[in-house]
């Protein structure tokens, strides 16, 4: 075969080579893009570096969010419908995002040093709060179906824990602000309320609408977090 045919089949076949070689490189780079953009932020990185974006989602998207969809008035109108938001705010991940999306969008490190103290505190508040002994949820004002008192319970694994509204959380904790805040005691009769085997956790009251959370997905840092 004449030596410039053998050059030119050469050519073609390093040509052919170089061409799978880079989509195979173009496949794995979309690959690997989205394996790392499945990994929720609050396992991807620390919080002081999340996004605004990643403090939407855990804020209204997380397994510490729950939403119940009504007929209905309400500020969160979507097609004749009202939504109503109940979130786990004695869990860490939920107060570290609500902190990190007012540092954001209230432009923290460019207040002055006054204004930046104040804000500090009230984060700090926020970030602080003791939650040892009970598990707080706050709802927004779409969540209560009338202005009675709040009554019902919270059942896991059919086993129910009456609900206590309580006040001092809005009080104390100025970040987020919450038009309801509802807790269960973490310990009853000498028992932890949610154990290792407990899938979930659901709000059944006459006077808040039905909200559900999944408990076994509720990990923050290798650890149950509610």
């Amino acid at each position: 075969m004449p030596r410039r045919r053998i050059a030119t089949l050469l050519d073609r076949s390093l040509g052919r080579a170089f061409r799978m070689l880079g989509i195979l490189i173009v496949v794995t780079f979309l690959a690997l893009t989205s394996t790392a953009t499945s990994i929720p932020p609050w396992e991807l990185k620390d919080w002081t570096q999340w996004t605004d974006q990643d403090c939407e989602l855990i804020l209204t998207k997380s397994p510490w969010v729950s939403t119940n969809l009504s007929n209905g008035p309400g500020s969160y109108e979507k097609g004749g419908q009202s939504q109503a938001v109940a979130q786990i705010v004695s869990s860490l991940v939920i107060r570290q995002a609500s902190v990190r999306q007012a540092q954001l969008q209230q432009d923290r490190d460019h207040m002055d040093a006054k204004a930046k103290q104040q804000f500090d505190q009230q984060a700090a508040a926020c970030l602080n709060q003791n939650v040892e002994d009970r598990i707080v949820i706050g709802l927004d004002a779409n969540a209560q179906t009338d202005e009675s008192t709040v009554l019902g319970d919270v059942e896991i694994s059919k086993r129910t824990y009456p609900l206590t509204q309580i006040s001092d959380w809005i009080k104390s904790n100025p970040c987020p602000f919450y038009a309801v805040v509802v807790a269960i005691p973490r310990v009853h009769s000498g028992n932890s309320v949610i154990g290792p085997a407990d899938k979930k956790l659901e709000i059944k009251s006459p006077s808040i609408r039905k909200f559900s959370f999944d408990l076994q997905k509720m990990t923050y840092k290798g650890k149950p977090d509610f």
